[in-house]
């Protein structure tokens, strides 16, 4: 299994994720996947060695979950466009 490195913690890459949009997710989890690319972990300046989609899928998962509750101004930030 080759890997990247960062220097970031697991927690600060997480954060990072976190910021990105749902269609930024999904696409770097595309990325990721992509048979070119053959980097399949990440090491984290605390040393821990992660897939990396998974950090992403856990991330999307919970954007998903959590966006029941989000307003017709935050969906549009999604990219989402409402017809009435």
């Amino acid at each position: 299994m080759a890997v990247d490195m960062t220097n970031l913690t697991i927690a600060q890459y997480m954060e990072r994720i976190e910021k990105m949009s749902i269609k930024e997710i999904q696409k770097e989890i595309e990325f990721l996947e992509s048979p070119g690319y053959n980097c399949e972990g990440l090491v984290c300046a605390d040393g821990v060695i992660t897939p990396r989609t998974k950090m992403h899928r856990k991330v999307l998962w919970y954007k998903r979950m959590n966006q029941k509750s989000l307003t017709a101004l935050q969906w549009a930030k999604e990219g989402y466009v409402f017809l009435l």
